[in-house]
Parts: C-alpha cells; structure tokens; sequence
C-alpha cells in the first residue's frame, strides 16, 4: 500500500483484489487475480464527487504517471465545465447568453454537440440548458422552500435545446452561441461520463488497457481483468434495504463500454410531503417526484450519463422506446408505485447475476458485446463558419 500526492490532494493505492465501493457497487472477487499483474485503486474528489480509478499494471511505479494524468485531466475538465466557478469556460459562455457566437474549447464543444444528440433523440428530455432552473431548485433544496411561480416561469422560458448552436471555424477552432439573454447551461447530466471516459482514455494511451475510472454513479470500464471477462458492476439502486451488503446486489459483469445510474435515491428535497429530485425536467421545469432508477450501458460513459437521465426524465415506457430506437444501449429500470417496485429490462441489457433482490427473471437477454468507440453524435448537424 502506498500513496500518491496529487496537487494538494493524497490519494491511496490498495493492493490487488480490493474491492471499490462507489455509487453504484463495482465488484472485484478474490478468485482469478493474476499474479503478474496487481490491482491498484486510487481516489481523488472531482466534479464534487469521490472520482476512482482502478487499474492492473506491475507494478505501483510504472502505473502511477498514468493515473496521475488520468486525474489530472479529469480536473481540467472540471475547470472548464463547472458552473459553480465563475471563471470556468462554461460559465464564460453562460454570461455571454443571447449575445452571438462565443469562441470554445474542443473539449466544451464535443459535450455540446453530444448533448445535442441526445436532447434530440429524447426530443427535450435530457437537455443541458435546464441551468436557470436547476439553480432555483438547488436553492430550494437548501431552504426547503418551494421556486416563486413567475420565477421559475421566467427561468423556464429560457430553457430549450434548440437554443443551442455548435459551429467550427475556418481555422480549426470551435464556437458556440445561446441565442436568448439570461440562457444558462448545467452538464450535470453529462459532465461526470465525459470525464470518466477521458481518465480511461489517457490510461489506454499510457499503456494500461486494464482500467476503470467512476465518478459517482458514472463508470468507464476499458479491458477486462486479467482472468476475468469483464468488470463486475453492481445494480445498486437505491430500493435496496441499508443492512443489506455487497453480496446481496445484482450485478452485470461488462467491458469497454460505459455504465451509469441515474435516480433520487440520495438527492431528493421533501416539501409539503412531497419529494422532489435533484433531477429536474426540462420540459416542465419541475423535478421529478416518481421514484425512479435507471441503469444505462452503453458503448461510452458520456452516452450512458446522458441516457440515464434521459430515461428517468421520460419515464419507464417511452425510456425503454427511447433506448430501443437508440441501437447501441440498453438499460435496467426500476420505478416505484406506493410500496410495489417495478423492474423493466431492454433487449441488450447484460445479464444480470446474483443477488437476493433479484427482480428480473424472463425479461433477462443474454449479454451482448458493447465495443469501444467515441462517444458519437448521430443527426446533429455542426455548423461551420466562415466567409466565402
């Protein structure tokens, strides 16, 4: 065991076959470990959240340049993709609303554009100018006061997809504009799977093909354990009962591709005895009060972010349609009516193993091979500007 400094920040490295708990369980068993390779684990709070990195190499010395570009990288787009930091790239643009084309970063315009993508395929319910409202309902969460009717009117009102637009220019850069005055953009849906994918990436290019990066309930899983098939990611929802372990949790067992969980399982507020979610939808501007659960897996953790939340916004039926039409990911629901738990699985959805809770039974299909690739951006059309 040992420890790497990282800015002001230490971070631990555990020997092989430790297992790493996070928003949504990953789980490591003790069989099969292979002697010429170890497991290390390393941790550090980005994004607001405990961001993990796992990996295999031989050795801690050869491995931890690169997880300590991996995270360093991850910051980066923190930097530029927060909007709680008054100078960070997105709040620029955010105070640049409603007035003309606003030169951006590659990085800030490939999660736009993949937005976009997926705002489209959802037709609004995963849409990251939902920023106005979203503050509001972050204040409410701390006062525990409900959003002024012609406030939230107001913020609604500048809330919408197709206010958006992403151009190149003739030198390689890239810009992007929010048409209306007082337009606010929130990755909170996204952000977090971006980055995931961009620590795993740097591992792969550094030479360690073994590896997993999560931040909170977004994982990036690249090749699978020496010995093993796959990465073993519990289903860890929230409906479970707290005395309950590890053990007792269904789990998909997945590589290259991405996984997360979106829901209210913890970030809820409760006012007049209803509970609202952190997660809001766009389309309303009001949060969702249906307990919800949706585990997406898809060929990249920016795809599969976006998509969970996506999925718990449209709800149960149209998300199934939604991941259907999608073509390249599946997903595990669970919602909740009074005290009954409903589970529904798409057709690709992994198999799921083990577990006391477990749910599913014939709408279970085999699991099917998610190969890596780039997060993809479908119909969206990128501008490119110009003079002629």
């Amino acid at each position: 065991m040992g420890a790497l400094t990282v800015g002001e920040n230490v971070v631990r490295v555990v020997n092989a076959c430790t297992s790493l708990a996070i928003g949504i369980l990953v789980l490591v068993g003790l069989v099969g470990c292979a002697e010429a390779q170890r497991r290390f684990e390393y941790s550090q709070v980005i994004m607001g959240v405990r961001a993990r990195v796992a990996v295999y190499a031989k050795d801690e010395e050869s491995v931890r340049p690169a997880v300590r570009a991996a995270l360093a990288a991850m910051n980066e787009l923190d930097e530029k993709f927060s909007d709680y930091r008054a100078n960070s790239e997105l709040s620029r643009l955010n105070a640049r609303a409603g007035q003309g084309f606003v030169p951006v970063s590659r990085d800030l315009a490939d999660v736009l554009i993949q937005s976009q993508s997926i705002a489209e395929l959802s037709e609004g319910g995963f849409d990251v100018t939902c920023g106005p409202v979203v503050k509001l309902w972050r204040a409410a969460r701390k006062t525990g006061q409900l959003p002024e009717g012609p406030e939230l009117e107001a913020a609604h009102g500048v809330v919408g997809w197709r206010f958006v637009t992403v151009a190149g220019d003739p030198s390689g850069g890239h810009n992007a504009k929010l048409d209306r005055p007082g337009m606010a953009l929130d990755l909170g849906g996204i952000g977090k799977g971006f980055a995931a994918d961009r620590g795993l990436a740097i591992l792969r290019e550094k030479g360690f093909p073994r590896g997993m990066v999560a931040l909170a309930g977004d994982i990036a899983v690249g090749d699978p354990p020496p010995g093993k098939s796959g990465w073993r990611i519990g289903l860890w929802t929230g409906t479970e009962e707290e005395e309950e372990d590890a053990s007792d949790i269904p789990a998909v067992v997945v590589a290259c591709c991405g996984v997360s969980t979106s829901g209210d399982a913890e970030q809820y507020v409760e006012i007049g005895g209803v509970k609202y979610s952190h997660i809001v939808d766009p389309r309303t501007g009001i949060p969702l009060t249906a307990p919800v659960a949706a585990t997406v897996v898809a060929a990249n953790a920016t795809t599969s972010d976006a998509l969970g939340t996506a999925v718990c916004v449209v709800g149960p039926e149209r998300g199934m349609i939604l991941i259907e039409h999608f073509g390249t990911a599946a997903v595990r629901i669970v919602s909740r009516r009074a005290s009954v738990e409903t589970v529904s699985v798409s057709t690709r959805f992994p198999t799921v193993e083990g577990g006391t809770r477990r749910a599913c039974s014939t709408s279970e299909q085999p699991a099917e091979s998610i190969p890596c690739r780039t997060p993809i951006t479908r119909s969206v059309k990128v501008e490119r500007r110009g003079t002629d």
